[in-house]
């Protein structure tokens, strides 16, 4: 299940899917994973970059040796029942961020971050790591 836009650029190194959808003029440099995502248009993902669970916005840059991803939350309600997929404090009812990470439109990501299960607003450049956050 993987979709490439025709004028997008993959390295021949770069390993896409399952269910990635990549837009118009993106470039995946050498290297690269990305799985279960969307890179929207414009957008450039570095060397060694890893994109697992996540939206890219437009015109995003991920560096090289960067991680994104969105990472799904269990919990379990009673001890010795299996982990189930309610809603606690850190989803998205709860008022949290849950599955997914999410790079608004051009927003950069400095070389060697990590960024897990966070909303990140548009036109910011993240400098240090960030979890379970919305960056505003």
């Amino acid at each position: 299940n993987v979709v490439v836009h025709p004028s997008a650029s993959v390295h021949p190194t770069a390993k896409l899917g399952p269910n990635v959808c990549v837009g118009a003029g993106v470039t995946i440099g050498r290297g690269v994973r990305v799985a279960h995502s969307i890179v929207l248009a414009g957008t450039t993902i570095r060397d060694h970059a890893c994109v697992l669970f996540s939206i890219l916005g437009w015109n995003a840059m991920v560096g090289e040796w960067v991680r994104v991803e969105g990472i799904r939350t269990t919990y379990k309600t009673t001890i010795g029942e299996p982990p189930n997929d309610k809603p606690d404090a850190a989803s998205v009812g709860g008022g949290g961020v849950r599955d997914v990470t999410i790079l608004g439109t051009a927003v950069v990501c400095m070389p060697e971050v990590i960024v897990r299960n966070c909303i990140v607003l548009p036109r910011k450049t993240l400098t240090q790591s960030c979890h379970n956050q919305v960056l505003l």
